[in-house]
């Protein structure tokens, strides 16, 4: 038994409806004016992947369980999920030197 699979669509939904499209558009080169006006574009893309890499990071976790999968392939998935989770983590942080590097270099 993995849990209840309402609460696995509906984390699976609500992240779909609410990071994929804002991940999406920051790997485009779009975001919002709070951050746009501090953030360099290289910073932008990469706070997209970032975000794509924690949206993943739902599907990881999510369908090994919605398929009842075996307690291995759980615990596989759960591990997985884990390090792309921390990888988007890291690229937030790479994405904020990236952009403190372009705030300093004169244009």
């Amino acid at each position: 038994m993995n849990g209840n699979p309402a609460i696995h669509w509906t984390g699976i939904a609500v992240s779909t409806v609410l990071v994929l499209p804002l991940s999406v558009a920051m790997l485009f080169g779009w975001a919002p004016r709070l951050v746009g006006e501090r953030a360099s574009m290289q910073g932008i893309r990469l706070w997209g992947v970032g975000m794509l890499l924690i949206y993943s990071t739902a599907l990881i976790n999510g369908f090994p369980r919605l398929a009842d999968a075996s307690q291995g392939v759980v615990m596989t998935a759960t591990v997985a999920g884990g390090a792309v989770g921390v990888t988007g983590a890291l690229l937030f942080l790479v994405a904020d030197l990236a952009d403190k590097r372009a705030r300093r270099s004169p244009k």
